[in-house]
């Protein structure tokens, strides 16, 4: 997909530079990432025009090539714009969703013979959190946080933590809470930390909280239609807009 499509890749390549720009301050990079990204935003509203990418299944180049830049946008968000507007991270993601409820509505999916298999959908796709898949995937998960230097001189305010996050919700054990746990408080100690992460923290002990006290997980069943699962994602997403905002966890 990334050597197929122009837009994917030159967002791609946007994010790769502005990355490495942290560590090496360089104008001649600078001036090629911003380059990229303005070539990437030009394909992309090109794209957007597209009938086709709104059809059943052809979005994926769409919505990888703005993931790519809802993540450039993360990083370097407070750089651009006007501080009292919405930020264009958040932006770019409703315009990502929107894109995919254009695409693909639903309907047609609700039987499991008619699931929709392209990767957009798939990467959406809502399990239970102790849904056999779920779990194995977290095991990889944890593992890969455990390898992660989380203090040091290996690690840099550009270490990413939305893994971490994602982690955190889909822990059910203490175990797996407890490699959070470790992560959060030894980075949150660290004066120089990004303001970014204290929030995240205190929305993930909030969230541990609301499912240990408030939350009812259904049974998952993988004959039910997917249209009738719980959406457990949804909901915990939903609690925490309403009690800690919009939070920007790269």
């Amino acid at each position: 997909m990334i050597c197929s499509n122009e837009c994917v890749k030159h967002a791609l390549l946007t994010l790769s530079v502005r990355y490495w720009l942290h560590f090496k301050a360089d104008e001649r990079v600078l001036d090629r990432a911003n380059s990229h990204y303005q070539k990437a935003q030009e394909l992309l509203s090109a794209e957007m025009q597209n009938s086709v990418s709104r059809q059943v299944g052809k979005d994926d180049d769409l919505i990888s090539a703005m993931l790519l830049l809802f993540i450039d946008d993360a990083v370097n968000y407070e750089l651009r714009g006007d501080k009292h507007l919405e930020p264009r991270w958040l932006s770019r993601a409703r315009t990502a969703r929107w894109i995919l409820s254009q695409s693909d509505p639903g309907q047609r999916y609700w039987k499991s013979s008619n699931v929709q298999c392209t990767t957009a959908r798939v990467s959406n796709a809502n399990h239970p959190r102790s849904h056999p898949d779920v779990q194995v995937h977290l095991k990889t998960l944890l593992k890969c946080i455990g390898w992660m230097p989380f203090s040091g001189q290996l690690f840099t305010s550009q270490s990413p933590f939305l893994c971490v996050f994602v982690m955190c919700m889909a822990s059910e054990t203490e175990t797996a809470r407890q490699v959070g746990r470790e992560w959060f408080e030894t980075v949150t100690s660290d004066s120089s930390n990004r303001s970014s992460v204290p929030p995240v923290w205190r929305a993930v002990k909030r969230l541990w909280n609301w499912y240990d006290k408030d939350f009812k997980e259904g049974e998952y069943d993988d004959d039910m239609p997917i249209g009738k699962w719980q959406a457990w994602w949804e909901e915990t997403i939903e609690m925490l807009i309403e009690t800690e905002g919009y939070i920007a966890s790269y």
